[in-house]
C-alpha cells in the first residue's frame, strides 16, 4: 500500500474530511493551500506534504521551492481566522539537504545538567491575545541538513511509523506529542544500507502548542 493511501485511511478513520491533491508546482501549491485557509472549518486542521526537499524547502513539481515557514503562514489568524486558538498539525516527508545521519558508536554516560532560568518580571495587569504563529506543529521526516529515507518496496519511514503510531496512540488515549515521540524512537532505531555506509534517520518537530492534543478515535461497534 502507497504511503498517500496509509495516512489517508488512517485520517478517514480519525474522521477527517480528506482532500488529496497530486503532482502540484510550488505557486499551485501555494494557491490550493491558501484556498483551503479561506474554506475550512473544524476543530483542527492536518495538512500532509510528501515530496523531494532541501535545506530550503520542500519542491513542487516544477522543482521550485515552498518553504515550511511560507506553508504556516497560510494558516496564520489573519489568513485563516476560522482556525484562530486551534491546532493545526503539518507533516512533512521530504529531504532537508544531502548529508547521511551514520551510525555511531558512543560509551554509555550519565550527564547531569543545571540550568539557573533567573528572574521574570510578570506584569499584575495582562491583556490575552494569540500570537501569529501558535498553536502550530511542525512534524519534520529528517533534522536539519539530512536526507529522509524512503523505501522503494514500502515507502517513507517516517510516514509508515506515523501511521502506525497514531492508530494505537490515540487508541490508549496519547496526545500527539507522546506519539510522536515515539514515531522518533522508532524510526531513529531503524538502519539502511547506502553503498558501503549504514545510514540512520532522527525526526524532529517543532511546535507552539498551548494545549495537549488527542484526536477523537471512533467507537467500537
Amino acid at each position: 500500500m502507497q504511503v498517500g493511501s496509509e495516512l489517508r485511511n488512517v485520517f478517514n478513520w480519525l474522521g477527517f474530511r480528506v482532500t488529496i491533491m497530486e503532482d502540484l508546482g510550488a505557486a499551485e501549491m501555494r494557491q490550493r493551500l491558501g484556498l483551503i485557509s479561506q474554506s475550512v472549518r473544524g476543530h483542527c486542521f492536518v495538512c500532509c506534504v510528501l515530496s523531494h526537499g532541501n535545506e530550503k524547502g520542500v519542491f513542487g513539481i516544477d522543482r521550485e521551492i515552498i518553504t515550511v515557514k511560507e506553508i504556516n503562514s497560510l494558516f496564520s489568524p489573519q489568513n485563516c481566522p476560522a482556525l484562530v486558538n486551534k491546532p493545526k498539525v503539518f507533516f512533512f516527508q521530504a529531504c532537508r539537504g544531502g548529508q547521511r545521519d551514520h551510525v555511531l558508536q558512543v560509551p554509555a554516560a550519565r550527564a547531569e545538567v543545571q540550568v539557573d532560568a533567573g528572574e521574570i518580571d510578570v506584569p499584575e495587569r495582562v491583556i490575552i491575545s494569540t500570537p501569529a504563529h501558535s498553536d502550530i506543529l511542525n512534524c519534520l521526516s529528517t533534522v536539519e541538513d539530512y536526507v529522509s529515507i524512503r523505501c522503494r518496496k514500502t515507502g517513507s519511514w517516517f510516514i509508515q511509523s506515523v501511521c502506525r503510531q497514531l492508530k494505537d496512540g490515540f487508541c490508549r488515549n496519547d496526545d500527539i506529542l507522546t506519539v510522536l515521540t515515539r514515531v522518533n524512537a522508532e524510526v531513529s532505531g531503524l538502519e539502511a544500507r547506502i553503498g558501503r555506509n549504514t545510514v540512520k534517520q532522527s525526526p524532529e518537530e517543532r511546535h507552539t502548542m498551548r494545549k495537549k492534543l488527542y484526536f477523537r478515535v471512533p467507537k467500537k461497534e
